[in-house]
């Protein structure tokens, strides 16, 4: 099967999800029924990413080194996770929601990045889509800041400062181990640099600029 496959799966897996999602939550915080459809679809997109996201950073722990080290093949995985990441992304730019423009051209980029990633082999030498794979990987650990933007609609500011607080920790953390590694591999190979280099930084600055907008808006 195709690793194309796995994007359609996706995008009809987290359709489908949709209507469980805004059931469960119609029933468990009446304050969401008082929401028009913009907001709800917000709300639902956020809250089934950092759950996505949590699975993600717990079934790919072993991955990260392999990757780094060419242990074992596992291109077919990390096209299913790239896609199964990025698909909440793609269904969101169909939904009926309010989003920032930054937030639409990162939706835009991850959909992106992973179908062009289907087409190249990962463990290939090829330091340019290991760093996709690591952008991606650090970018699921911090899943409270998606649970941070949904629930907020739903929670008191007590606990919404809370969840804040620790999110804002955590994503600073994965940020700044992503921007180090590819801060280091721009600077030792800035001699080095080719069309694919420069269209994935390209990319990769519009990935960071919103990390920064939300660790802005977690902080305050």
């Amino acid at each position: 099967m195709h690793s194309i496959w796995f994007l359609i799966i996706n995008m009809i897996f987290i359709f489908s999800l949709y209507r469980v999602v805004d059931f469960y939550l119609s029933l468990s915080y009446e304050k969401f029924n008082e929401y028009d459809i913009k907001r709800k679809n917000y709300i639902i997109k956020n809250f089934i990413k950092s759950y996505i996201l949590y699975y993600i950073s717990v079934a790919t722990i072993p991955l990260v080194p392999m990757v780094l080290l060419n242990i074992g093949d596992v291109n077919k995985f990390l096209h299913f996770t790239g896609f199964l990441y990025c698909s909440n992304d793609t269904v969101a730019l169909f939904k009926n929601m309010n989003m920032s423009y930054s937030t639409k051209i990162h939706h835009i980029i991850s959909t992106t990045l992973s179908t062009i990633n289907i087409f190249v082999d990962s463990l290939r030498d090829n330091n340019i889509t290991k760093l996709m794979s690591i952008y991606c990987l650090l970018s699921c650990y911090p899943y409270e800041v998606n649970y941070c933007l949904g629930m907020r609609f739903l929670l008191d500011r007590t606990k919404e400062k809370k969840m804040k607080k620790l999110a804002f920790i955590k994503y600073s953390c994965c940020c700044f181990i992503n921007w180090s590694i590819h801060s280091i591999y721009l600077i030792y190979n800035i001699r080095n640099l080719n069309i694919v280099m420069v269209g994935y930084y390209s990319l990769i600055v519009f990935i960071v600029y919103d990390d920064i907008v939300l660790l802005k808006w977690l902080r305050n």
